[in-house]
């Protein structure tokens, strides 16, 4: 049975294996785009070219030599896809060369060590307010999310400590980083939370402070007293 697959425009894969679970769900395809596929629950590939027909390809049928080809072919574009890096605007800048080839080091680390994930932004680390800080740790050392998401476990490990005990001593720092760590987590938060940068709850208490009078006597003593 046919089942909803995957629809998107025209790149490698692992051909000669079955789609991984989870890979048959669509996927918006460009509105531009002339060629796409359709990964079927048997392991075959539908090719659609627009003005043109339909054809389907089984990697079933293809030579093993051919299929290993095709195997190592996929690998190599998926790597080397992770290394396109267009303009980063958080960091007003292009990725370096040492970026592009860490986010490609940190995505074979990533698959060698039985990641299930095709794509590593898939992976939850920890929900909640630790995302924040990963964002902020992405921001001051100016490194890519997935390559972050790589590096933390092992960095927490040895240490002893769980990824989120590792992102709250972070955030415990006193070096100068851990300063520009928390200012840049704090902005985020705000940003998220809605808040205007000189938006300071804070000053609520001020305000409070300066409208307690000094003189706390009673202002209408008893007569009788």
């Amino acid at each position: 049975m046919d089942t909803k697959a995957n629809e998107s425009p025209h790149r490698p894969g692992g051909p000669g294996t079955t789609p991984p679970r989870g890979h048959e769900r669509t996927i918006m395809a460009k509105a531009n785009a002339v060629i796409t596929h359709k990964i079927n629950a048997d392991g075959t590939i539908e090719f659609r070219v627009i003005g043109a027909e339909t054809f389907t390809f089984n990697p079933a049928k293809a030579s093993g030599p051919n299929n290993k080809r095709a195997a190592l072919h996929g690998w190599i574009q998926r790597i080397s896809d992770r290394g396109a890096l267009g303009f980063n605007k958080t960091l007003n800048r292009y990725a370096t060369a040492a970026e592009k080839a860490a986010r490609m080091k940190a995505y074979v680390e990533f698959i060698e060590a039985g990641g299930v994930e095709w794509d590593m932004r898939a992976v939850k680390v920890e929900a909640g307010p630790d995302q924040t800080i990963i964002q902020g740790l992405c921001a001051v050392y100016g490194i890519e999310m997935d390559v972050m998401l790589a590096k933390l476990p092992g960095q927490a490990a040895a240490r002893g400590q769980s990824v989120k005990e590792y992102l709250e001593a972070c955030m415990l720092g006193t070096s100068p980083k851990a300063d520009a760590l928390r200012t840049t987590v704090a902005g985020i938060r705000a940003s998220e939370a809605g808040m205007k940068a000189d938006d300071d709850p804070l000053g609520d208490f001020d305000a409070a402070d300066d409208e307690t009078p000094d003189d706390e006597t009673d202002p209408d003593p008893d007569p009788a007293e």
